[in-house]
């Protein structure tokens, strides 16, 4: 396995336009620089279908896709793994930032430990992200590092690292689920 391999980072995204290139950007500075960012809109109904065809006039880097209706959560995980070209995919979410070594040492600890797929923790919600889900999430994140710092490997999270052929084996994401595909998968 080479360390250029191309690294695919779907982002799904649904109303995100507060955070989109905020998250988008951290992505793009990346040390590890053979990705590609494949951006799925579900519909929404804010400013992020316009904000994720900027970034991709921006980005060489970047494939979009556009809903014209809502398809729900599991249908665009899934049309943007159809859409990715690499070998490996990373699964998150439009308001999660990244330090710039997140998919070099995601890709490393992966290849190096010859798994299947990786359930990666300890990213950031954005900080403008307010209401009910977005302290869900900074909970479900906060609860991870408390479990991690105690020594045991489990986190709470959803977002994943695997091969692109483990996600075709598998079928994809459950589209009949509406939330929460990610714990299914």
């Amino acid at each position: 396995m080479s360390s250029i391999a191309l690294v695919s980072i779907v982002l799904p995204v649904h109303n995100e336009a507060l955070w989109l290139e905020q998250s988008v950007a951290s992505l793009q500075s990346q040390t590890y620089n053979n990705i590609e960012i494949i951006i799925v809109d579900d519909a929404s109904s804010d400013n992020s279908w316009n904000i994720i065809q900027s970034l991709q006039q921006k980005h060489s880097n970047i494939t979009i896709f556009h809903f014209d209706s809502t398809h729900g959560e599991g249908a665009v995980r899934n049309k943007g793994i159809n859409l990715a070209t690499g070998e490996y995919i990373i699964e998150t979410d439009a308001d999660a930032i990244f330090p710039d070594n997140f998919v070099q040492k995601s890709f490393d600890y992966f290849t190096q430990n010859n798994t299947d797929g990786l359930s990666l923790g300890y990213l950031k919600v954005h900080p403008d992200k307010k209401g009910i889900l977005a302290n869900y999430w900074r909970a479900k994140r906060a609860v991870s590092q408390i479990i991690r710092a105690s020594g045991k490997k489990e986190a709470v999270t959803s977002m994943f690292f695997f091969k692109k052929e483990t996600a075709m084996t598998l079928g994809g994401y459950d589209e009949g689920i509406p939330s929460a595909t990610d714990f299914d998968f």
